[in-house]
């Protein structure tokens, strides 16, 4: 019979990424997410794919 205990490998709640991380750090900042930046040809490119910050943290 195995014994199940968590380790904390998975999360529980939403899964964040890196992008949500930074997101939460550039809108602590002063910074706004939605904030784009135009690439070398002129085309507008946003500065995070993932824009939504970690509510938990702010």
């Amino acid at each position: 019979m195995r014994c199940y205990r968590p380790r904390g490998e998975n999360p529980r709640g939403h899964a964040y990424t890196s992008q949500n991380i930074l997101a939460t750090l550039y809108r602590t900042l002063g910074i706004n997410p939605e904030t784009t930046i135009n690439d070398q040809t002129g085309r507008p490119i946003y500065l995070l794919d993932e824009r939504n910050p970690v509510e938990e943290l702010i």
